[in-house]
């Protein structure tokens, strides 16, 4: 097995692991409620801090790796800027993970919006060089990019800054990891 295959496999452990994770702190704080907490509000109280800092930690660092072996496996990469954005998405990850909402509330939910914009920025460059491979997948996961994005602004608009619009945005990634990494372990 290449190190660019057990980078894929790894994209797939973390749609596994960051939901049970975030699930374990959320857990742990006993009186959450998805309409009035958000998935940050996990690193606030002392009990869960840590480990949410550490698997947020561990996601990014991960999540790059995945980024990373997908765009090499499939050569969809030609220039090496198109390896900035997942780059930038675990960075801002790992830094998310450590400036918790009670650090520093302003600037944790300026690094929660850079992150999920480059998120977003990312998926629309991969699905539509995806295109050149499958056109039906790479259309299919370009209109599921359009779907996360206007789909969590419309959550967010609608109930607010809680976890409703968070666990929609990350269920579709985990959904486009899950389809990318599969795509690349079988060409």
């Amino acid at each position: 097995m290449e190190l660019i295959e057990i980078g894929i496999i790894l994209g797939i452990f973390n749609a596994i692991f960051i939901p049970s994770a975030i699930l374990v702190c959320w857990k742990m704080n006993e009186n959450f409620r998805i309409s009035e907490n958000t998935i940050s509000d996990c690193g606030i109280k002392p009990k869960t801090h840590h480990i949410f800092v550490s698997c947020a930690s561990v996601a990014a660092i991960i999540q790059i790796i995945f980024y990373i072996s997908f765009a090499a496996k499939l050569s969809l990469i030609t220039s090496p800027i198109y390896y900035i954005p997942p780059v930038v998405v675990g960075v801002l990850m790992l830094l998310m993970g450590f400036l918790t909402q009670a650090r520093n509330k302003v600037l944790h939910k300026t690094l929660v919006i850079a992150m999920l914009t480059a998120i977003v920025g990312w998926s629309v460059v991969v699905n539509s060089l995806l295109i050149n491979i499958t056109n039906i997948l790479g259309i299919g996961l370009l209109i599921l990019s359009a779907v996360q994005l206007i789909g969590s602004l419309y959550l967010y608009k609608k109930f607010g800054e809680n976890a409703i619009f968070e666990v929609f945005f990350m269920a579709i990634s985990i959904i486009e990891n899950v389809v990318w990494a599969s795509v690349a372990l079988i060409i």
